[in-house]
């Protein structure tokens, strides 16, 4: 049997006294107080006893609790990942197809020409590279 916890009450909150209004101290735990001394607890049962035998109108009083609900927050954040090694000639392969089929815009092909200059100067500059290619 699993019980449910009940909300934290938050420390210093105070509700009004059902028969006068003067401020009641919540505590932490246990039953919400209704009324601020014994002497207004009496005076509202003798409210209410008169209320029962029809000489007296009783007025109802709302209270309102606010309680402390914690609130888990998950939130997904898309990262990028630079690809590694052995990604990038597929990734090449996609980049070449997509100009092929005209899915890049003419408007991006010079940057992506002066990007791939810098690839290739890259290439050139690496010692394995010139070993490579002979």
């Amino acid at each position: 049997m699993t019980s449910a916890k009940r909300p934290r009450r938050i420390p210093g909150q105070t509700i009004p006294c059902g028969w006068c209004g003067d401020a009641i101290k919540v505590r932490d735990t246990g039953r919400l107080p209704k009324w601020c001394s014994p002497v207004c607890r009496h005076r509202a049962w003798e409210q209410r006893r008169a209320a029962a035998s029809g000489r007296v109108a009783v007025e109802v009083v709302d209270r309102v609790v606010e309680v402390e609900k914690p609130v888990t927050v998950v939130e997904r954040v898309e990262v990028s990942v630079a690809p590694k090694g052995g990604a990038w000639p597929a990734l090449l392969l996609d980049l070449a197809k997509q100009i092929d089929a005209d899915r890049i815009y003419d408007r991006d092909l010079r940057q992506l020409a002066e990007a791939l200059n810098l690839v290739l100067m890259a290439l050139h500059r690496r010692s394995g590279w010139q070993r490579l290619m002979r």
